[in-house]
């Protein structure tokens, strides 16, 4: 008889090692639970980050707001000088919104250039 043949069907190999089909399917359960576990809890984390980037977009959105709202005050209030005047102090407003912005570099190289307003 060959090897293959020792078992009629299935429930034969099931009688003879009962011990090791229920170790194998223990096993198996017990992967796919982990595997499961292991699926929750990185869906809970990514959720978990999906709720702190949106709080940061909306802290940057705010931030956003100040800012622009604080440059913007500045250009009304230097709309009360003559057109030169205001020139002057609209390019300097917009200097320091690109140096707070973190363009330093940009607005070293305009400030070395000569100016003419008129």
């Amino acid at each position: 008889m060959a090897e293959n043949d020792k078992f009629e069907k299935l429930g034969d190999a099931y009688a003879k090692y009962p011990q090791s089909t229920l170790v194998m399917r223990k096993q198996y359960v017990d992967e796919k639970d982990e595997t499961i576990a292991d699926l929750q809890k990185t869906n809970a984390t990514i959720a978990n980050n999906e709720v702190t980037m949106n709080r940061k977009i909306n802290i940057l959105e705010e931030d956003k707001k100040r800012i622009e709202r604080k440059y913007l005050d500045r250009l009304e209030e230097a709309e009360k000088y003559d057109c030169e005047l205001y020139h002057i102090k609209a390019d300097q407003v917009l200097c320091d919104l690109l140096n707070e912005l973190g363009f330093g570099a940009l607005v070293e190289r305009y400030d070395s250039e000569d100016k003419w307003y008129a």
